[in-house]
C-alpha cells in the first residue's frame, strides 16, 4: 500500500506539490535564462534609445516651429501620395 492509495496525499496534494516544484524551478531558472540571453542589457539599451529618440524628436519639433512661414509649403500635397 502506497501513500497515494491510502489517501495520505490525495490528488489535490499531488497537484499542489507538483505546482510548488514547477514554480520553484521557474523562479530559479528565469534569472539564468534572462542573463544568458542578455535580456537585461537589451532592455537598458532600448531605454537609452528611447531617450535619444525623444531628444531628437523634441529638437525636430523645435526646429520645425522656428521655420519661417514663407518656407512652408502653401499647397496640400497629400493628394499626390499613394493611398
Amino acid at each position: 500500500m502506497s501513500y497515494i492509495d491510502s489517501g495520505y496525499f490525495g490528488l489535490l496534494g499531488i497537484v499542489l506539490v507538483c505546482a510548488f516544484i514547477c514554480g520553484g524551478i521557474y523562479l530559479i531558472l528565469r534569472p539564468l535564462i534572462l542573463w544568458y540571453f542578455k535580456i537585461y542589457s537589451i532592455v537598458d539599451e532600448l531605454k537609452m534609445n528611447n531617450e535619444l529618440l525623444r531628444e531628437i524628436h523634441d529638437e525636430l519639433i523645435k526646429m520645425n516651429s522656428q521655420t519661417h512661414p514663407a518656407e512652408q509649403p502653401k499647397e496640400d500635397y497629400s493628394r499626390y501620395m499613394p493611398k
